[in-house]
């Protein structure tokens, strides 16, 4: 019978087999209707190749990969083992890998795909897992003692660290994961009032008028620069970006200071794992005195580059000594320019690549080339002190925030003011930019949250009981500080979503990244703390 049924015309089959249906009782159509679903039931994401599979679930979010790897075995193992798939979402949210998590998750002898994917997929969990503690507010606290009743002017902190510097003239590094207190670097004469390291190189700024390079793990001091003669009141290191595609600005890393002399300084920055004390006084060094300045900062970046006998054993002899080098500019090697122009002193500092910007208590903002050490504009509009200066590389802007309440946004090609952004009704002392938000903060107990295409202003944050004493903030959340406590804001609805730290005096500094927020404040009893809070702990 079923060959007779093959061998019919298709028109014939089909007009048999509606018939049969509709004369078969109901028991029979449920048994029908379950071999026609699983005849008809195909695995397309199976059937594909690799990479088409893999483009299709790479527009899927974590909640949507984790419904289809519950859908039958085989999408699961696909889903699981694909290590590209697991990597891109780690990369598309964001997340940075610390070495923590390389040493633990990453490194290991089962060098196979499917344990990579694995590890990939714990790295992304782990981190989103941080996101939803940071929305409600999930954190292990830390308290560190602090510096008595002195104020902390700087801080920096990584997954292993914190810096602070004090006006008390001292340098604090404290262990982040147990608060302990694992060195004081000592030696400026006076407050220091900036600092900023990269790797084991940190470099300190002070009333002393002195900058200091220091090594973090030994805590030895590696070099003194002296010319500036008044307080250092700002720094940056400036390290090589790619402006253009095989193109990095400026050529080798660099360290740029602020004075309230109204001078900026441009030095090359020291490399203490490869130190070498080079900046002796050249007039007792004859052989050192013919050796241009590109020679000197090849030299000391490239080790193994060539060189006659005589300036390598120079070198060699003067890395013997592990005396502080201390030098005046002009016999220091490491200076590269002095800037003048401004009139005032120089509050304010920012860089990206040879784009140099400073803003100064005379109302204006200047725009030089760091490696050429020129003047390309300066920047007139404020009327009264610039206070903070931030660069925006993507668009090609400066914005700068004074104490005549306004922020200006420039093009830094031009010079020419395109934006200025009004509402603040006092002093915007604090500026940050991020990919899709610019930020001030001023001391109208305010911060505002601004459009960096159109100027337009989106939000207003209000609720501090005193002046934005620090702030920072990211695309998703802004942290502030002020008088009373430390507040987390949406960034894009502009509501607050937590106190994160409350009944406190005052805040010194605020700082986050993406597993913890460290907060100096100042308690009511006139003793400065550190607070940490951990939004990743295991």
């Amino acid at each position: 019978m079923l060959n007779t049924y093959s061998s019919l015309p298709e028109n014939i089959r089909h007009y048999l087999l509606v018939h049969i249906l509709r004369r078969s009782p109901m028991h029979a159509l449920r048994l029908a209707n379950s071999s026609i679903l699983e005849a008809l039931r195909v695995d397309v994401l199976s059937r594909l190749p690799v990479h088409i599979t893999r483009r299709i679930l790479l527009h899927l979010d974590h909640r949507s990969l984790c419904r289809a790897s519950s859908v039958s075995r085989r999408w699961h193992q696909i889903i699981e083992n694909d290590v590209v798939l697991w990597q891109t979402k780690v990369a598309e949210a964001g997340y940075i890998v610390t070495s923590e998590e390389y040493e633990r998750y990453l490194l290991s002898r089962e060098n196979s795909a499917i344990h990579y994917a694995q590890a990939y997929k714990t790295i992304y969990r782990r981190h989103y897992r941080m996101q939803l503690n940071w929305k409600y507010n999930r954190a292990r606290r830390l308290q560190l003692a602090g510096y008595s009743d002195n104020v902390i002017t700087c801080l920096q902190f990584d997954e292993d660290k914190i810096i602070t510097g004090s006006d008390d003239t001292s340098v604090n590094i404290y262990d982040i994961k147990t608060g302990n207190l694992m060195r004081v670097l000592d030696g400026h004469e006076g407050g220091v009032w900036a600092l900023q390291y990269v790797g084991n190189t940190l470099v300190t700024g002070s009333t002393d008028r002195t900058i200091r390079v220091w090594d973090i793990d030994t805590g030895r001091c590696r070099h003194i620069f002296r010319g500036h003669s008044s307080t250092v009141r700002c720094l940056t290191i400036v390290m090589p970006v790619e402006t253009t595609p095989g193109h990095k600005e400026p050529q080798y890393p660099m360290i740029v200071s602020g004075s309230r002399d109204s001078t900026l300084r441009v030095w090359m920055l020291p490399n203490n794992d490869n130190a070498v004390a080079l900046n002796r006084p050249r007039v007792h060094r004859p052989s050192i005195l013919t050796m241009p300045l590109h020679f000197h900062l090849m030299r000391f970046h490239n080790p193994g580059l060539s060189a006659d006998s005589d300036r390598d054993s120079m070198l060699a002899a003067m890395a013997e000594s592990d005396d502080e080098s201390v030098v005046h500019p002009s016999d220091n090697i490491y200076h590269v320019h002095e800037l003048r122009g401004h009139r005032s002193s120089v509050r304010a500092l920012a860089a990206h690549g040879n784009i140099l910007a400073s803003g100064s208590y005379d109302t204006t903002v200047r725009i030089w080339h760091l490696e050429a050490g020129q003047l390309r504009h300066v920047l007139i509009g404020h009327t009264q002190k610039v206070y903070s200066v931030v660069i925006d590389a993507k668009r090609n802007r400066c914005i700068s925030g004074s104490m005549d309440s306004t922020v200006r946004i420039w093009n830094i090609t031009t010079g020419q003011c395109e934006h200025l952004l009004g509402g603040h009704t006092i002093l915007v002392g604090l500026l940050g930019i991020s990919r899709n938000f610019l930020v001030s903060a001023a001391a109208d107990q305010s911060l505002r949250v601004w459009s960096p295409d159109s100027g337009d202003c989106q939000h207003m944050l209000v609720g501090h009981e005193g002046p934005i004493t620090s702030f920072q903030h990211d695309e998703t959340k802004v942290v502030s500080g002020s008088d009373g406590g430390v507040k987390m804001w949406d960034i894009k609805t502009g509501k607050l979503l937590h106190n994160l730290v409350t009944d406190v005096a005052g805040v010194w500094r605020v700082a986050f990244d993406e597993r913890r927020c460290v907060v100096a404040v100042k308690c009511p009893e006139d003793i400065t703390r550190l607070e940490i809070l951990d939004y990743g702990a295991d």
